[in-house]
């Protein structure tokens, strides 16, 4: 699973940027600089342990996921996960303006996945395994 992780594309549509692991994005750069933040965590609830679940059962854990962020006074926006070569389904994800990699790899834990994005301003995206 892990090439899938670092090959796929971790979009925000509301504001057009993407994040690949490995590298930087001048784009989100400027998003994080104007929303006054140096860090962000990219978070999914789908498909926990990799195991392909239902779109109602992943809406329901993204569902919980939000509200948690929310209780947190977290900013976040929706984002999407893609696989570029099509083999594993698109995920929801949320990315969470200012949020550190610790309490990143503790929400991802708590929904059971294997890893998730953590990208600071002006650095590489990076696969944190929260495990």
């Amino acid at each position: 699973m892990e090439k899938a992780y670092r090959e796929a594309l971790y979009t925000c549509p509301s504001y057009g940027g993407t994040i690949k692991i490995g590298e930087s994005s001048s784009s989100i750069d400027l998003i994080m600089n104007k929303i006054g933040v140096e860090e962000l965590c990219v978070l999914t609830a789908d498909n926990p342990g990799s195991k392909i679940k239902s779109r109602a059962e992943n809406d329901f854990a993204y569902a919980e996921m939000c509200e948690q962020v929310k209780n947190l006074n977290c900013r976040f926006t929706e984002g999407v996960n893609k696989d570029p070569h099509g083999k594993f389904p698109d995920e929801v994800s949320i990315w969470v303006w200012g949020m550190d990699e610790s309490k990143g790899r503790q929400i991802g834990k708590q929904f059971n996945q294997n890893a998730f994005v953590y990208y600071r301003s002006g650095e590489t995206a990076r696969l944190v395994w929260c495990k």
